[in-house]
């Protein structure tokens, strides 16, 4: 069974650049079952990078029809249709997931995330924060942090002039404290490592602590936070 090989040399040469080498890998894997659906996945991911939507997006919807399809399976087909500007479609698809499992809070953030954008505040605050609470039972401290970041950045913040900045500076320190509240006991190690550091940066910006918020920007793991935080998502598929 040289499936799983062929599988994980795909995504070998995937993050090598070597396109045409992970997608002959990806095709030996199917042409041995074309059901292997992290297959399906990967060379959907390829053909999109490589630019061919309406190939990935019609692996996507033959990946869709088998049997025992994995939820994560499903939420990339909705990512993908949210990249390729199909909103309806891939708000359709996370509906669906949260209809059989409602503590998916990958679907439901980027749900969330597709409301801040419609200026639906409250029901986009509301499925955040639902999102928060899945997570943090799942102890999914990565996604806990990459949910929170865009939560508290997608909040309308108000400009800390001086008659303000105690309101701002509150505002700041009671959503951090939030976060602490719903974090498992013993996670956080290292404020500069799992804790909120770009967001703490912003609150320092503004209060003239630019030392500090420099090296809170550049902590470890913040520059992946911010360059996800316009993007949906996507899930690994063990």
């Amino acid at each position: 069974d040289f499936r799983g090989m062929y599988n994980d040399l795909g995504v070998i040469y995937y993050q090598l650049g070597e396109y045409d080498l992970a997608h002959d890998a990806y095709v030996k894997v199917l042409l041995q079952d074309a059901t292997h659906l992290i297959a399906i996945a990967n060379l959907a991911t390829l053909k999109a990078s490589m630019g061919d939507l309406k190939g990935a997006e019609a692996l996507y919807l033959e990946g869709s029809q088998l049997d025992n399809v994995p939820l994560e399976f499903m939420h990339n087909f909705g990512v993908h249709s949210l990249n390729t500007g199909n909103r309806a479609a891939g708000l359709a698809i996370f509906a669906q997931i949260l209809d059989i499992k409602p503590s998916f809070y990958q679907g439901r953030t980027e749900i969330a995330k597709q409301l801040c954008m419609q200026d639906k505040m409250q029901e986009s605050y509301d499925h955040f924060e639902v999102a928060l609470k899945d997570s943090a039972a799942a102890e999914d401290m990565t996604n806990f942090w990459q949910i929170y970041f865009v939560y508290v950045t997608s909040t309308p913040i108000l400009f800390p002039t001086a008659a303000y900045v105690e309101t701002f500076r509150s505002f700041y320190l009671y959503n951090l404290f939030e976060a602490f509240s719903l974090i498992p006991k013993n996670e956080i190690r290292r404020p500069d490592v799992n804790f909120g550091c770009s967001y703490i940066g912003y609150y320092l910006i503004y209060q003239g602590s630019t030392h500090c918020m420099s090296l809170m920007f550049y902590c470890d793991g913040v520059k992946h936070v911010i360059n996800i935080l316009n993007l949906p998502i996507q899930c690994r598929i063990c």
